[in-house]
């Protein structure tokens, strides 16, 4: 069903002629169909026709004029109406915040996250290095994720935790029990499930992320999407284990984004 996946770390490094690329929090996926989806990570899908979805995917990587002479060739429309509505539907994504110009940048955001990441990381550091139980821990963990997600956002939030974890890393993997691994992520569920925060599947994973890096456990974060109906889920795996969530709900999601 999904024929590619486009993301911010792939348009980042827009071909020669691009003029528009993905702001770091959104996922484009180019359907069989034609159709397309755009997956903004803070929490809004868009539902992408096939003209929107050629034009966007045109954009990103063959530039506007390529795209609008493209799009006259396929519709059989005046130039000037194509590019009439690509111009209008490109201004709408960029208001929305959803992709920028590379002559641009996308500041007021890499400021959020700089400003984040001098709050949070003290905080982070302290956490571990305070001698509580697991438990206390892994609340603590919870609530300054969600505080990082709303003061931040996705890609910052990761990038915040990757840090954190890069400094703190194991010089090797740990080998540890898999009844050992599997019960940090039960202790994350159910932590979570009394939580005074709201807390859901981006905290729970980015919380299991976190702590099983800090174990010298391998794991991965993992963003899925299921078209029918549109949603998102996050979610932890180390080995063949999901960690934060069930499996088989797991299992209805698309994987379109992973973090080693």
């Amino acid at each position: 069903m999904i024929e590619s996946i486009m993301h911010a770390r792939l348009a980042s490094e827009p071909m020669a002629n691009a003029e528009y690329v993905l702001a770091p929090h959104v996922v484009l996926l180019c359907l069989q169909d034609g159709t397309g989806r755009l997956l903004d990570l803070g929490g809004n899908f868009y539902a992408l026709s096939q003209s929107a979805a050629t034009m966007l995917s045109g954009a990103l990587t063959e530039g506007t004029a390529a795209t609008i002479r493209k799009m006259t060739t396929i519709y059989q429309l005046e130039l000037a109406c194509i590019e009439r509505d690509l111009h209008i539907f490109l201004h709408g994504l960029e208001k929305k915040q959803l992709i920028y110009r590379p002559t641009t940048s996308c500041r007021s955001q890499q400021q959020r996250g700089r400003r984040s990441s001098l709050i949070l990381l003290p905080l982070l550091h302290c956490m571990h290095s305070w001698p509580s139980s697991l438990q206390t821990k892994i609340w603590v963990f919870l609530a300054l994720t969600y505080v990082a997600l709303r003061l931040s956002g996705w890609p910052a939030t990761v990038e915040i935790w990757r840090n954190f974890l890069h400094s703190k890393a194991k010089s090797a993997a740990l080998t540890r029990a898999d009844d050992e691994i599997k019960m940090i992520g039960e202790t994350v569920q159910t932590v979570a499930s009394r939580h005074l925060l709201r807390v859901e599947c981006k905290e729970r994973a980015l919380c299991c992320w976190g702590l099983l890096h800090l174990f010298g456990v391998p794991a991965r974060l993992v963003v899925g999407i299921d078209l029918f109906p549109l949603a998102s889920h996050c979610w932890c795996e180390s080995g063949d284990m999901i960690m934060s969530d069930e499996e088989d709900r797991c299992q209805d999601f698309t994987p379109v984004l992973v973090y080693e």
